[in-house]
């Protein structure tokens, strides 16, 4: 989808919002003992087909998601 192609239908009909559809709160550790954070999703759409993905704006947010939290790790 970043790419500007939709992974589902092949359009080059991609639209990206800015801190766009939904937020989540996540957790982290620091010095001072744990923390929370909200962060926000850029959300990308593609208007051929409605397929849309949302991706962590806040690069910064990941590894506070990955280190524990509400979000739950997916075992492939």
């Amino acid at each position: 989808m970043k790419n500007g192609i939709c992974p589902k239908c092949s359009q080059r009909s991609v639209y990206r919002l800015e801190d766009g559809i939904g937020s989540s709160e996540c957790q982290y550790i620091s010095k001072g003992g744990w923390g929370k954070t909200t962060t926000t999703f850029d959300s990308y759409l593609c208007t051929s087909c409605g397929y849309f993905e949302n991706y962590v704006s806040k690069l910064s947010h990941l590894e506070a998601i990955a280190n524990g939290g509400k979000w739950k790790k997916v075992i492939a």
